[in-house]
């Protein structure tokens, strides 16, 4: 089946599509987490401390040149802010991390992505906000 799907163009730049977008991103977000904790754990003897960052997805200029407005509107739309992220916005936890007001914390990953990731209906509270102000 694969090979037929492959003799398709259309089909072929489906299947990179899907494996560039869905396939690959879960895997190699997980092995950065597990690489992170990995090293934290190995060199927290020499006084190494080791997090991980996980940014969402962010407004670059090579983004603004390359996504469509409506994409950036979707990746918006997606977070509990509403809004992507600005360059500065990733950097700041960065900056945090390495400074010596974080010389406690290790082995951690901080997911930077505006909420991204913690509800299933982003806009839920932009619709309860709504209600409750027509009351």
């Amino acid at each position: 089946m694969v090979v037929l799907l492959l003799e398709n163009l259309y089909l072929k730049e489906f299947i990179i599509t899907v494996v560039n977008k869905l396939l690959l991103y879960g895997p190699l977000k997980s092995a950065v987490v597990g690489l992170s904790t990995t090293f934290a754990g190995e060199y927290a003897a020499y006084g190494i401390r080791v997090n991980a960052i996980l940014p969402g997805f962010t407004i670059t200029p090579k983004v603004r040149e390359t996504i469509s407005q409506e994409e950036l509107n979707r990746n918006a739309e997606g977070t509990l802010l509403h809004r992507v992220a600005s360059p500065e916005e990733i950097a700041k936890p960065i900056v945090f991390l390495s400074s010596d007001a974080a010389s406690y914390i290790t082995a951690t990953n901080l997911e930077v992505s505006g909420g991204r990731s913690v509800v299933l209906n982003p806009s839920y509270s932009y619709d309860l906000k709504d209600v409750i102000h027509r009351c």
